[in-house]
């Protein structure tokens, strides 16, 4: 390109060589490789910031979604101690009835025998 443009301002195209000029600064501007503020470089600054904030943002996601999971276990596990707490609550209902219907008859049962015992001794005397 630069070979036509020469060409062309060795036949007297002055515009063609001051665009060529003009577009070579504004190429400069817009990038240089140790510039302090050219747009280019600002952009790609920019783009890298973002870049990094979407990777922050989906390693929160990710460690997001690896709690909520670990949440949804506690919570099933808490659900299936609760349903084992019920029935050792209904079992132990069950077994203190029991155990508070066990004292009379056991009494019942010992007042029987000495009853009998009784009886015999009072028939052989």
């Amino acid at each position: 390109m630069g070979t036509v443009l020469f060409n062309l301002g060795l036949t007297g195209s002055d515009q063609i060589t001051q665009l060529e000029k003009e577009l070579i600064k504004e190429s400069d501007e817009l990038f240089k490789k140790q510039g302090k503020r050219p747009p280019l470089n600002e952009k790609l600054t920019e783009l890298q910031k973002i870049q990094q904030e979407i990777y922050e943002t989906e390693r929160k996601e990710r460690e997001h979604q690896h709690l909520y999971k670990q949440l949804e276990d506690i919570d099933q596990t808490i659900e299936s101690l609760k349903v084992q707490e019920h029935e050792i609550i209904a079992d132990l209902n069950y077994y203190e009835k029991l155990n508070q219907v066990k004292s009379p008859v056991v009494k019942h049962q010992i007042l029987t025998d000495e009853m009998n015992q009784f009886k015999r001794r009072r028939i052989i005397s």
